[in-house]
């Protein structure tokens, strides 16, 4: 029914009031060498924040990489997007496995602005 909220988490930034039933949450982390010894953000820190995030909204955390909750890549650049995990979590959001992607910061997904961009792009083709 249209102007119906319950179920509605009316707390939550204005992009992110979904329904809290149903919601199916991707999480992807990556950190090269360069970037933890720079910036001190590690894999398990971004998974840490990133899975109580979506617990703090009763959203199902979803990943389909065998023995993981998380799309991780460990020592890859953000500069390319030749990386395992992010390639897994695109193949897995064109199969429509979910309804959103966590990250911890914007730059995970990509450093290169143009590859950022396409990214969001496709997600948003997608309704992620």
């Amino acid at each position: 029914m249209a102007g119906d909220t319950e179920g509605l988490d009316s707390s939550a930034p204005a992009g992110l009031r979904m329904t809290k039933v149903d919601m199916k949450v991707a999480l992807y982390t990556r950190v090269s060498t360069e970037d933890q010894a720079r910036e001190g953000f590690s894999l398990e820190v971004q998974r840490d924040y990133l899975l109580q995030y979506a617990k703090n909204f009763g959203w199902d955390v979803v990943c389909s990489m065998s023995g993981r909750d998380v799309y991780m890549d460990d020592g890859f650049s953000g500069g390319n997007m030749d990386r395992p995990a992010l390639k897994k979590l695109l193949f897995d959001a064109r199969n429509k496995m979910f309804d959103l992607v966590l990250v911890y910061k914007q730059d995970r997904l990509s450093r290169r602005l143009k590859d950022l961009l396409g990214l969001l792009e496709e997600f948003e083709t997608l309704g992620i």
